[in-house]
């Protein structure tokens, strides 16, 4: 393999949004939460009602056998600055302790698509230097991405939650590390404490240095990539775009006993990889049980948030899924504007404005998707 070569790591970021009339620009975008969270004080802050659950509520932490319980749920109005619409009914799951504000999980992360078409939603966070690094998802989403993990293909856990990239003991043992002297050691120099969302932590066993591709290593370019921290003027990068397509990267990745997957790939690996736009059609899978909460608190319409076992869609079925999802979304977003005319909550101005503004944002997916929609709906 030839020379490694610098590549500037992206930044982990916030969601900023509007909950009910309340600004939260440190929310996190949790692709690994099954629901979305928020903790007591928040949701007095903001003026919420909480209906109090009847029967414990417990969600699974990525520990095997951890978990922890919610205390009762609220319903807010959701929107996103600088935007127009707003989501009108939004249910979190609120906790007496919390790692961070508020977690907003996949589902909605998914519904709204602010993980791919809208990305702008998320701005670069300030991170403070004594801040532990964190893997904040709650539940059981089982969201897979394929991957390569040196050079064996994987089927791996993405979560734009987590601080640092995992892998659990075992894995680490079928890839060939040990802590004790040999050509794959592990590195026990750099072990951290590790957060997860009720706060408690535990301490890694050390890390090793892993390549990483969504591409077969065959088919990658010769020359690996080596994701950095910037701004560093000592560091020729090659700038701030998304690593190629088909190139691998060497990653660190640190250990963790009794993980519940055996990989997890964090976010700033999947913002740098571009995972949710390069690579997504034909590598994503989800695996989620039929009980899992619903994130948003709405009648799903048909093929919204399908969950599926067995091999991935082709792309002809991940396409019609799509299509269907966005022309759901858009009617769903204009019979709203409708309904809140009637009930005179908007002007009939505001209301033209905004359905011009949605109709705009579906004309814009249809023509990002053009090439598709000639192929697999002609004429």
């Amino acid at each position: 393999m030839n020379d490694t070569t610098l590549h500037a790591r992206a930044k982990r970021r916030h969601l900023h949004m509007l909950l009910n009339t309340k600004m939260i620009d440190d929310g996190c975008a949790d692709s690994g939460s099954e629901i979305n969270c928020i903790t007591e004080a928040l949701a007095q802050n903001i003026g919420a009602r909480m209906s109090r659950v009847t029967t414990s509520q417990w969600f699974s932490l990525p520990i095997k056998g951890q978990s922890f319980q919610s205390i009762g749920t609220i319903s807010v109005r959701c929107k996103f600055p600088s935007e127009l619409s707003t989501i009108p009914s939004v249910c979190f799951y609120v906790f007496k302790k919390l790692i961070c504000n508020m977690i907003v999980g996949r589902n909605f992360l998914r519904t709204t698509q602010t993980l791919d078409l809208y990305q702008s939603r998320l701005k670069i966070a300030e991170i403070g230097r004594t801040e532990s690094p964190a893997i904040k998802s709650v539940g059981n989403v089982r969201e897979q991405i394929k991957c390569w993990i040196d050079g064996t293909m994987h089927w791996s856990f993405p979560d734009t939650g987590a601080d640092l990239n995992l892998i659990s003991t075992d894995f680490a043992k079928r890839l060939g590390y040990r802590s004790n002297s040999g050509e794959k050691e592990i590195n026990l120099a750099k072990r951290y404490w590790i957060d997860f969302a009720d706060c408690s932590s535990v301490w890694t066993e050390g890390s090793v240095q892993l390549f990483v591709s969504f591409h077969p290593p065959t088919e990658c370019h010769p020359s690996p990539r080596k994701l950095v921290e910037t701004p560093n003027t000592s560091v020729p990068t090659l700038g701030s775009r998304a690593v190629g397509k088909k190139t691998s990267i060497i990653e660190p990745f640190h250990i963790i006993h009794d993980l519940e997957f055996d990989v997890i790939l964090g976010e700033t690996l999947l913002a740098s990889a571009a995972a949710y736009t390069q690579h997504e059609p034909n590598s994503l899978r989800t695996e989620a049980p039929e009980s899992s909460a619903t994130a948003i608190c709405k009648k799903r319409c048909p093929k919204e948030g399908r969950t599926r076992t067995g091999p991935p869609l082709t792309p002809e079925q991940r396409f019609k899924d799509d299509f269907s999802i966005e022309y759901d979304r858009y009617t769903k977003e204009q019979e709203e504007l409708d309904d809140r005319r009637n009930r005179g909550l908007i002007t009939a101005r505001q209301r033209t404005l905004m359905q011009n503004q949605a109709h705009q944002c579906h004309i814009q997916w249809l023509r990002e998707n053009r090439d598709l929609l000639e192929l697999y709906h002609p004429g």
